[in-house]
């Protein structure tokens, strides 16, 4: 996917948007946190354990992918593979590891988003 002028062009598309879905999320999230910590007698609105439980399936999924990845660039390297199949697999490992927090980001901005 890298290593050519259209895969830097999509790493940096999808950096963007995912920058752009970050900031959403955290403009949202920010206000429900701050009502938290400014009312603690209020029971706990339901977006603060999902936060938590969120983070949680996409670490594990994004290690657990991450390893699959890894393998798979270590039995390339047993069998001989070229230096850029390589070198796209080292990618591919940080990718998978990225892409479960990529979906839950996404999500959440779309789902915070409807609801302010």
């Amino acid at each position: 996917m890298f290593f050519t002028p259209f895969g830097y062009l999509a790493a940096f598309s999808a950096a963007l948007r995912m920058a752009n879905d970050v900031a959403v999320t955290v403009a949202a999230r920010s206000s429900i946190l701050a009502q938290a910590a400014i009312f603690p007698e209020r029971p706990l609105d339901p977006e603060i354990p999902r936060m938590m439980s969120e983070k949680l399936s996409a670490v594990i999924e994004g290690a657990i992918g991450a390893q699959h990845e890894f393998a798979y660039l270590a039995a390339s390297a047993m069998r001989g593979d070229s230096l850029p199949t390589l070198m796209r697999q080292t990618t591919a490992v940080g990718m998978a590891g990225l892409r479960p927090a990529r979906r839950a980001v996404r999500a959440n901005a779309k789902r915070l988003s409807r609801k302010t």
